[in-house]
Parts: C-alpha cells; sequence; structure tokens
C-alpha cells in the first residue's frame, strides 16, 4: 500500500483512491478522480477580489518614505574604509577614571594595613586617633574607589559589548549576499547571540579582576617597603604557583575547545532525535542502533571531558589556596626563625597577606578563562568582517519607480568560487523586461534559476551592465525595484518600510489569501505566523502587494500550494498583476500553465536555451 501527500493534480489520476481534507476534517473519498479537480474554479471564486482597480485605487508609495527620510540620506561616507574602526573606540575619559581610580585603590589598601598595625605601638592617644582618622579616610577612599571603578568598568564594557554588537551588525546588513553566504550564517548567529553574551557575562568578573591585580601590586609594594628579603621570598613563591595556575588554565582551554566540539555532536545527536522521531519511533532496531551508536557513545564523550574539566577546575582553587597557605607559613613559621624582623614587622606582614585579593582571582579567574574561547572567537569573526564586501546602497528615486518603462540587462553574468570543481557559473545573458508582461523562468534542478533572480535583483556581485529606462545604472540602484518572494524566503511580523498601513486593505487581502481564520492584523502587526510553507507564502504574497512595487518576483511561489491555490495563482492572480502594470518574473515547472506568461525563458547549466 503507497499513502501519498500530494498537490499535484494533474497526477490524481495515477492513485485508486482520493482523500479530501480542509481544516482538519475529510470533504471527500472518491474513487473517480476525473471528479477531483471539478470545483476547484468554484471554491476560488470568492478571492476574485483581487482586481485591477482595488489595487490601483488605493496606491500606496510608501515603501520609499523610509528611505527617502533626511536621516537616512545623512550616511557617514566611506564605509569601505571602516574596517580598521570596526570594534569601535572606548571613552577617553571614562579610561581615565577607571586608571585613577585603580591607583588610588591601590594606594588606599596598604594604608589601611599600615594603620590597623602601626596602631598596636603607639602609646598616645593623640597619635592614636590620628591613625584612626587616617584609617577612616583609607578605608572610604578604598570602598568609593572600589564600587566606582567596578560600575565604570562594567558599564563601560557593556557599552562597548553594544557598540560591537551594532557596528557588526550595521556591517553585516550591508553585504552583499553572496558574501553573506559565504560567511556563514549559523557563524554571525553564534558571534551575535552565544559569544556576545559570554563577552557580556564577565563584564563584573574582569572588573573585579582589574581592580584586585592593582591592589595586590600595591600591597607588594608595601611589603617591600617592610624586607626586601620577604618580599623576594614572597614573590618567590607568588611566581611558582602563578607558573602552575598558568598552565592549569592552559589545560582548561584545551579542555574547552574539546567540550565544544563534543557538544556540537551531541547537539547534532539531538537535532537527529528530534527532527527524526517519526522515523525512529517506526523501527525499533533503527531506534536502538541510533541511541547506543550515536546518542550514548557522544553522550560517554562529553561526561569524560566534563569529569577532566572538573578536575581541573578543582586543581585552580587547590593552587589558590596552597598560594594562601604558603604565605601564612612563610610569615608565621619561616620569617620568625631568622630573627630579622620584629613582631610588629611580622604582624604587618600578616595583616598584608590576609588583605591579598586571592580570592577573588579563584573565583573570577576560571570564569574569565571558559569566557576567553568566546572572545577569542568574537574577534576573529570580527577580523573577518574587515574583508567582507560591502555595498553603498542609495535610496530609490520617486520618480523613477513611478515611471518605470524598462530595465534591460547586458551580458550580465556571475559565477560561484569552487575549490576542486569548476566553478559553476550563470551567463552572460541579455534580457529586457517591461511594465504589463509576465515571464516565465523554467529549466532543471541546478539549472540556474534562482542564481538569476539574485543576479537580477543585485542580490549578487554579478558583472554586466543595467539599464534602466535608458539611462545606465548600478545592480544595487536597481533593488528597489523588486519585490520578491524566493523560496527560501523569511517572513517577518509586520510591514517593515512602509508608513500608514491600511489595515482594512490588509484584513481584505486576509481574507482572499483565506488566511483571516489564522491570522488577524493588529497593533501593526500580524498575531502569528506559525503558518504552514503554503500560507506563509500567501502571507508573503500580501506583503507583495501591500508594497506595491513595480516588478514581482516570484521563485516556485505556486509549488507548496494546493490544487484550488496554483490554479487561482495563474489564471487570477497574474493577470491581475498585468492588468496593474506590473512587471512579474517567475520561476516555475508548471508546464500547465506556460501559456499565461507572456515569455518564457528556458536555463540549462547557467545557459539562456530558449527565449519564447
Amino acid at each position: 500500500m503507497i499513502i501519498s501527500v500530494s498537490h499535484d493534480d494533474r497526477y490524481f489520476q495515477t492513485a485508486d483512491q482520493l482523500i479530501r481534507m480542509e481544516y482538519g476534517q475529510i470533504v471527500s473519498q472518491t474513487d473517480d478522480m476525473s471528479k477531483g479537480a471539478g470545483n476547484i474554479q468554484k471554491q476560488i471564486e470568492t478571492a476574485e477580489n483581487i482586481s485591477a482597480s482595488d489595487t490601483i485605487e488605493e496606491k500606496n508609495r510608501h515603501f520609499t518614505s523610509k528611505h527617502s527620510s533626511p536621516e537616512f540620506k545623512h550616511k557617514k561616507k566611506g564605509r569601505m574604509e571602516e574596517n580598521d574602526r570596526i570594534v569601535g573606540s572606548l571613552n577617553t575619559n571614562k579610561i581615565r577614571q577607571l586608571i585613577f581610580d585603580c591607583i588610588l585603590s591601590a594606594i588606599a589598601a596598604p594604608a589601611v594595613v599600615g594603620t590597623i598595625f602601626s596602631a598596636t605601638e603607639l602609646s598616645h592617644a593623640h597619635l592614636e586617633w590620628r591613625l584612626f582618622a587616617v584609617f577612616i579616610i583609607a578605608l572610604t577612599l578604598y570602598l568609593f574607589t572600589f564600587q566606582r571603578f567596578t560600575s565604570t568598568l562594567t558599564r563601560l564594557a557593556e557599552e562597548y559589548i553594544a557598540d560591537i554588537r551594532l557596528k557588526v551588525t550595521d556591517r553585516i546588513r550591508h553585504a552583499n549576499l553572496y558574501a553573506f553566504e559565504k560567511a556563514g550564517i549559523e557563524k554571525i548567529r553564534t558571534a551575535l547571540i552565544y559569544d556576545m553574551k559570554s563577552v557580556s557575562e564577565i563584564s563584573n568578573a574582569l572588573a573585579l579582576t582589574a581592580r584586585s591585580f592593582f591592589v595586590f601590586i600595591a600591597l607588594l609594594f608595601f611589603m617591600a617597603t617592610l624586607s626586601i628579603t620577604a618580599f623576594l621570598l614572597t614573590l618567590t613563591i607568588i611566581i611558582m604557583v602563578g607558573g602552575l595556575l598558568v598552565r592549569n588554565q592552559l589545560q582548561i582551554r584545551q579542555i574547552i575547545d574539546q567540550v565544544r566540539y563534543r557538544e556540537k555532536n551531541m547537539l547534532n545527536a539531538i537535532t537527529d532525535m528530534t527532527e527524526g522521531f517519526k522515523e525512529l519511533r517506526l523501527d525499533v532496531r533503527k531506534s536502538n542502533d541510533f541511541f547506543h551508536s550515536s546518542f550514548k557513545r557522544h553522550a560517554a564523550q562529553l561526561r569524560k571531558l566534563k569529569m577532566k574539566f572538573a578536575n581541573l577546575f578543582a586543581d585552580t582553587c587547590t593552587l589558590m589556596i596552597c598560594l594562601w597557605q604558603a604565605l601564612f607559613i612563610l610569615t608565621a613559621l619561616v620569617l620568625p626563625l631568622t630573627k630579622l624582623f620584629s613582631g610588629h614587622t611580622l604582624m604587618t606582614f600578616v595583616g598584608v597577606i590576609v588583605c591579598l585579593p586571592i580570592l577573588h582571582f579563584m573565583t573570577t579567574v576560571p570564569r574569565i578563562t571558559l569566557s576567553s574561547i568566546s572572545i577569542q572567537r568574537l574577534f576573529e569573526f570580527i577580523n573577518e568582517l574587515s574583508h567582507l564586501e560591502q555595498e553603498e546602497v542609495k535610496p530609490p528615486d520617486d520618480a523613477v519607480m513611478m515611471k518605470f518603462n524598462e530595465i534591460r540587462y547586458e551580458d550580465l553574468s556571475f559565477a560561484y568560487e569552487a575549490e576542486e570543481n569548476a566553478p559553476f557559473s550563470v551567463g552572460p545573458l541579455n534580457l529586457i523586461f517591461r511594465p504589463g508582461e509576465i515571464v516565465f523562468v523554467v529549466g532543471g534542478n541546478g539549472s540556474g534559476k534562482s542564481t538569476l533572480m539574485k543576479m537580477l535583483t543585485g542580490l549578487y556581485p554579478a558583472s554586466g551592465s543595467v539599464f534602466l529606462n535608458g539611462v545606465e545604472k548600478s545592480l544595487t540602484h536597481c533593488r528597489s525595484l523588486y519585490s520578491t518572494i524566493f523560496y527560501d524566503f523569511h517572513l517577518f511580523d509586520r510591514f517593515y518600510g512602509l508608513k500608514n498601513i491600511d489595515a482594512e486593505r490588509v484584513n481584505h487581502l486576509l481574507r482572499v489569501m483565506r488566511l483571516d481564520h489564522k491570522v488577524r492584523f493588529e497593533v501593526d502587526r500580524f498575531s502569528t505566523l506559525d503558518l504552514s510553507t503554503g500560507q506563509r507564502k500567501r502571507l508573503a504574497m500580501l506583503t507583495t502587494i501591500m508594497e506595491d512595487k513595480p516588478i514581482y518576483m516570484f521563485d516556485e511561489w505556486a509549488a507548496d500550494q494546493d490544487p484550488e491555490f496554483r490554479e487561482y495563482f495563474y489564471t487570477s492572480l497574474l493577470p491581475s498583476f498585468k492588468d496593474q502594470g506590473k512587471t512579474v518574473i517567475a520561476v516555475s515547472h508548471d508546464d500547465r500553465f506556460f501559456h499565461a506568461a507572456d515569455r518564457v525563458i528556458r536555463l540549462e547549466y547557467g545557459q539562456l536555451v530558449s527565449h519564447v
């Protein structure tokens, strides 16, 4: 038995039984296939409301309002020379304030320790009160600079991250489509979301570590003023333990790289399980084999690395504690044996060691190490963006848009880059399009139809010349003439670039597209985009109609529609666009409806083989 879901009514007669469903209900079940499509025209007669008079009567030319605004026209020049500025610049005054706070904090920390232990040897009350005043001032200064330094550095880091995110996003949106696709959508998403998030989360840790480092250095210098010998012994211990700590952190970085790789494999296994759930549930042997050879294996590898990482993290804490204990042993047991120091000096040494911010390093250094790979990947990505080809697109000319007479392409060609095989190329092609005509682009899979769509719209950096109303223009200049629905289109939940949206017209079009039972247009946005592929394409068609541009381009729009809407598209919708003076360029495989086109362009292996 073969059960097949199909929209292709041309081959309904090959079935022994036809079951038709609407809104989750069986509306017909017949063995006579000749009656299967008899009521198609009746079912779509109510959709005939989209006529030339409807759309011409209410012309909406608001799609250019955004681009013609003074804010948009006042764009900075020299975008191609902005590569070295992608990271942005920090506020100089805030940096000076940070340095000043670090210096004050570094001075205040030894002053607090010194006044505490100096007071133990003084007997005069007025001197003790003087030291108490110094202690209060130093402690207040220390706490004030700590709070201001931490908040300023955190705020500065967040501003810096936000600035990077905006500049990276702005640079990406000005790239041509081919460069964008080569950069990798997943890499862009990871950099803008996950890596940025990781960097943002350690801003507090960076602030605490930076301030603790300056305090640490200041206390060591204070120790040197008490005794060079004790200072050198302390420095030796710090260097020895510090070397082990650096080695430990490098090992952690290596483990993190491996964990990321294994987590990616684990994620792929989870994706296979969720997206292949139906197939796995149908075959228990396939399910068991997948579980043991894929999921379970990746889980075991990831667990092993996680345990190794946990051990290294524990080693980090142990090394920090060992450093502190070694310094206490030095001051409490070793230095007294030399009999070179007074009791007061030894007590001051103990106070300095107690105040060393080792615990701060214990909590922040591992976090910074964990995020260091994200930071590295982020800046590698920013460096890659510096080589991303940019485009300078001017706002559309309203007069040209209103008086579009023809667009002519001469010697239009484009070639993909290929590392191994010969590159696939499309062209050179010579094409002309005029208002009020319907042009079908046909050809087999891989013939270059979708690539041609991207070349015509200037999304791919094709070579050749383009003439708009007889005047040579750049491909990017003509881009705004097109309203497109690509095969891999994206649907937005609102009309970006349009102002003063006619909600009544939108709701009318929702009824025409038979989406009013699924989608509502309220508060200038669609209530949901959770639709089937065919319904999403109909909603995209609604957006195209509202944009009201001179040229409509559809890449196999009817492929995911049911027979009724497929026939409606070819017999009613396209003729209505033609009556409105629109140019329609449509990729199609439906040879039954080729008669609906004024011209048919056939491609094979990127070359024009017929133009009828």
